[in-house]
């Protein structure tokens, strides 16, 4: 794959509290994630017009560093940038700091100039459950995937159960995605253990003790990820895993040992 020409990306932030974090873990130090499916060379040169919540716009430049199947496009900024990083921050200075929370949190819609913000499966999806299923089996898993980041509730809960795997990470990448969702898809054993691991990643949803009970239970879950949650619970859980023989031998182990210290 050949890129022709720089490719260009609109990152539009909800909250000033995502464009802190992204700035502070991210942009600061020379990279930025972007999800999206797009699918880019590696070294390609990108454009990225930051639009704060306040609607002003700065543009970033760099190139792929890593296409990350699932999770997007990670991107190395240039470092001749820095004066725009230095905008951005000027941005948020004394922005209000109250506006914490999983929505506060979200990462910014990834879109191309051009392309509609609702996506192929907006308002155009039917809301009746035998047409929404038919629509969707008579997609290509590209079309999926838009489908899957765009898409409304029930749509997202079709597809993260779809027969390809490779559709389930883009569920994920749903903005409106919520938190009972989150729940829902780490219990299920079916789901592709990328998506999986996505969740297990995620700061905001692994706060929830029901997400990481869930994934720590899912047999599906990388084994890491599981191990690392297993901490977050209390000791009832771990109590209840120690003594489970539906969840894997290492994580009954490790149970064990908690509950023997």
């Amino acid at each position: 794959m050949v890129c022709m020409s720089d490719e260009l990306f609109e990152a539009r932030y909800r909250s000033w509290a995502a464009l802190r974090r992204d700035l502070t873990e991210q942009i600061s130090i020379g990279g930025l994630l972007l999800r999206t499916g797009a699918e880019l060379a590696q070294f390609c040169p990108v454009r990225i017009q930051v639009f704060p919540p306040s609607g002003e716009s700065v543009e970033l430049t760099g190139q792929v560093l890593q296409v990350m199947p699932g999770q997007g496009v990670a991107v190395q900024i240039d470092p001749d940038a820095s004066a725009s990083v230095a905008r951005l921050e000027a941005f948020c200075e004394g922005r209000d700091r109250d506006d914490a929370g999983p929505a506060a949190e979200q990462d910014p819609k990834i879109t191309r100039p051009g392309e509609k913000r609702e996506g192929v499966l907006g308002p155009q999806l039917s809301q009746e459950p035998q047409e929404l299923r038919r629509q969707l089996a008579e997609m290509t898993v590209n079309q999926k995937r838009q489908a899957a980041v765009h898409g409304r509730r029930e749509a997202r809960l079709l597809l993260i159960k779809d027969r390809s795997k490779a559709v389930h990470p883009f569920v994920l990448q749903n903005p409106a995605i919520t938190l009972d969702e989150i729940e829902q898809i780490a219990k299920m054993p079916s789901v592709n253990p990328d998506a999986l691991r996505m969740i297990a990643g995620n700061r905001e949803w692994i706060r929830s003790i029901g997400v990481c009970r869930a994934l720590v239970r899912n047999p599906k879950t990388p084994l890491r990820e599981a191990l690392t949650l297993l901490e977050k619970l209390p000791i009832s859980d771990i109590r209840a895993l120690a003594k489970s023989e539906n969840v894997k031998t290492p994580i009954q182990r490790a149970a064990r040992k908690k509950v023997t210290r």
